[in-house]
C-alpha cells in the first residue's frame, strides 16, 4: 500500500500504516499534497486513494538507468524526491533535461506503445512513485484532473521535442554554412562553388542568358604579411 506524506525538504517518502487515520481524515493535506505533482493537481484525493494504494514505490541510486530505449517500459515514474536527467542517445550524452520532485517520466512510451526514446538516469538518490499502464488508464477513467493532467504532460513533451528539432536543425544549418563559407572574407568557398556553379551554368543555358566567372589574384602576399604581419595580411583580404 502506497500513502503519502510530506518532508522538511519538500521531497515526499511513503510511511506504514500509523498515518492512514490522519490522511483519510484530513483532505486538504492530501490534496496539497497531490497538488504537488504534476499527473495529479487539482485531482481529488478520493477519486485515486483506492488506486494510488496498488502503485509500488521504487528506489534508485544516482547514476542507476530508470528508462532504456532497449527494454520495453510498462510504468509512469513520479519524482518523490531526488531527480532524474534525461539523456538522447547514449547515457554518456549530456543532459537534455532533468526531472525534480512532482515531474513524471515513462508516459510517452506507454501513451505510443514504443519502448523509451531515452535515457533516464537517477540524478541523485531518488524516490519514486511506479504506476503501472494498466492503473494509469483506470486513473484517467477515475478522474477528469487526471486525465487533463496526462494531456498537458504529453504537450509539454511534444513542445520539449520540437524545441530540440529546431535547435538541432538551427545547429545544422550553422554547420552547412561554415562549410561553404570562407571564415576570413565570408564568401563562398570552393565547395560552395562545386555544388552551385553546374546548376547556374544549367540555369544559364536553359534561359539562353550569357555566363560569366572572374577570378581574382592577390600579388606579394608573403611580402605584406612579413612586413606588417598575418592581421594586415587578413586585412587586405
Amino acid at each position: 500500500m502506497f500513502i503519502l506524506t510530506e518532508r522538511r525538504d519538500n521531497s515526499f517518502f511513503t510511511r506504514d500504516s500509523l498515518l492512514q487515520s490522519s490522511l483519510a481524515t484530513n483532505s486538504d493535506y492530501k490534496r496539497s499534497l497531490l497538488n504537488s505533482l504534476d499527473l495529479f493537481k487539482g485531482v481529488l484525493p478520493d477519486d485515486v486513494h483506492a488506486l494510488l494504494q496498488r502503485c509500488d514505490r521504487r528506489d534508485i541510486e544516482e547514476g542507476e538507468i530508470l528508462l532504456t530505449p532497449s527494454d520495453k517500459n510498462d510504468y509512469v515514474f513520479i519524482v518523490l524526491s531526488g531527480g532524474l536527467n534525461v539523456h538522447v542517445g547514449s547515457p554518456d550524452a549530456p543532459v537534455l533535461a532533468t526531472m525534480n520532485v512532482g515531474a513524471c517520466v515513462g508516459e510517452m512510451s506507454i501513451i505510443e506503445d514504443r519502448d523509451p526514446s531515452a535515457f533516464v538516469i537517477g540524478a541523485e538518490e531518488s524516490h519514486l512513485l511506479m504506476i503501472h499502464q494498466s492503473l494509469l488508464w483506470e486513473m484517467v477513467d477515475a478522474s477528469h484532473e487526471f486525465a487533463k493532467n496526462l494531456v498537458v504532460v504529453l504537450s509539454e513533451r511534444v513542445r520539449s521535442h520540437n524545441r530540440v528539432i529546431a535547435d538541432s536543425f538551427g545547429e545544422l544549418k550553422k554547420f552547412e554554412r561554415h562549410a561553404t563559407t570562407d571564415a576570413l572574407t565570408g564568401l563562398a568557398n570552393r565547395h560552395a562553388l562545386q555544388e552551385t556553379f553546374p546548376s547556374e551554368i544549367q540555369r544559364c543555358i536553359e534561359m539562353d542568358a550569357p555566363v560569366a566567372m572572374m577570378m581574382m589574384d592577390v600579388d606579394n602576399c608573403k611580402q605584406l604579411t612579413d612586413l606588417f604581419g598575418h592581421s594586415a595580411g587578413d586585412g587586405a583580404f
